[in-house]
């Protein structure tokens, strides 16, 4: 009897390996997703919904303090195409990463993430959405640090120049939005038009100053999942009243400008154009770091972080 009980677990526990390795390489990005799922679930991650706006809460204040008045409260938007699960190594960051307490909200911006066909365009302008997302934190906490990243930046600028939200610091980190990282031929909004396998290497490749070395199969999986974002009618419903030359100067919070030195997909003179721009501003670089410090350099990234706040 004990034989057969150990042979039936043995076939369970062959039949589960097998089923593993089908789903690597049948549903690799799905078991991903579900993998990041899990780790942020045993981190302390918690889903939050706020009118229109959700996305991931890790709280590191004190538990009597619901308000967060003795607490910092950091909203963190991503960019065009990315998924609030881009700050995982963030929200994954032990309590002593960070110099005070901290409660980090990681939004889930599905108007920067996918294009919907028959959603008006206007709704996926950056400044429609700066709006949403401020009206969305308001209620959460009394002032925000606010960090956007790529896209998530652009959006981050417009909410604090139109003053939507109680802003006590604003980060932008290889932030687009200026005329030349959204018009013209090699921009990065460029980059996302007529999506195909290359175009979605190339993109990793400019994004990473060391990018992935993945099997075609994964690049095959990838570049369908982008295909159905349809991220190019997202970067065609930006219009120039969003571009933000000429509107810098009324940011009038402290601004931490935050980029990695070997960022191809809004290359470092963007943030020097930024810095130039915004009254008080500061510029960090990180050296040997690209477009996404808070997956390639997010050590060095806090660091910053940490000290600006």
């Amino acid at each position: 009897m004990r034989k057969k009980k150990l042979l039936g677990l043995g076939f369970i526990g062959a039949l589960l390996i097998i089923l593993a390795v089908v789903a690597r390489f049948v549903f690799p990005l799905e078991l991903n997703d579900r993998l990041t799922s899990v780790a942020l679930w045993r981190g302390g991650v918690h889903r939050f919904h706020s009118g229109r706006l959700s996305g991931y809460v890790k709280d590191f204040c004190e538990p009597s303090d619901p308000e967060a008045r003795g607490c910092t409260c950091v909203a963190l938007i991503h960019g065009l195409g990315d998924e609030p699960e881009t700050w995982k190594k963030v929200l994954l960051s032990p309590a002593s990463e960070w110099k005070r307490p901290v409660r980090l909200y990681a939004l889930d911006v599905p108007r920067a993430t996918r294009f919907a066909p028959g959603d008006a365009p206007e709704s996926y302008r950056v400044r429609a959405q700066a709006h949403e997302i401020a009206e969305g934190l308001k209620p959460l906490c009394p002032r925000f640090v606010v960090v956007g990243n790529s896209l998530g930046g652009w959006i981050s600028a417009w909410v604090a120049i139109d003053h939507e939200l109680p802003l006590e610091k604003l980060v932008l980190s290889g932030a687009a939005g200026l005329r030349g990282s959204v018009t013209g031929p090699d921009s990065a909004a460029d980059l996302f038009l007529d999506m195909n396998e290359q175009r979605v290497k190339e993109i990793q490749k400019r994004a990473y100053s060391h990018p992935h070395e993945w099997p075609e199969y994964i690049w095959k999986k990838l570049t369908q999942r982008m295909m159905g974002y349809h991220l190019e009618q997202v970067a065609r419903a930006q219009v120039p009243d969003d571009l933000l030359d000429g509107r810098l100067q009324e940011i009038r919070v402290p601004t931490l400008v935050l980029w990695g030195g070997s960022d191809r997909i809004v290359p470092l003179p963007e943030g020097h154009h930024l810095q130039e721009a915004i009254p008080g501003s500061i510029l960090k670089i990180i050296p040997d770091c690209g477009h996404v410090p808070q997956k390639e350099c997010v050590q060095p990234y806090l660091r910053i972080i940490n000290d600006f706040l």
